[in-house]
């Protein structure tokens, strides 16, 4: 589910936001995972990422799921002060990966 077409038209270009349907099994429920929330530069500080969020969130309630998850880097205190403002709580765990050296 992308809720780009949530925002203004002029909008378009400047937010996104990608939800895929996920399991909980922590919760034994449905939750909305948000794989990527972007603001253009040039979007930055106009209230678009809040706006996008809560659309996001308005949807994954029409939805009827438990919750909303997303991720964002470590240094990322602008993003992680936004969702913290809207609700979410910061969860310790780790993401590991590993790289097989292909494209």
């Amino acid at each position: 589910m992308t809720a780009e077409m949530a925002a203004p038209a002029w909008m378009h270009e400047q937010i996104t936001a990608e939800q895929y349907d996920s399991w909980s099994e922590e919760q034994c429920a449905g939750i909305e995972i948000v794989d990527d929330l972007y603001v253009a530069p040039s979007g930055r500080r106009t209230g678009a990422g809040r706006a996008l969020l809560r659309e996001v969130l308005r949807r994954a309630g029409e939805a009827g799921v438990a919750g909303v998850q997303l991720e964002t880097a470590y240094d990322n205190h602008i993003a992680q002060g936004l969702y913290e403002s809207e609700g979410f709580e910061r969860e310790e765990f780790h993401v590991y990966f590993h790289g097989l050296g292909g494209a």
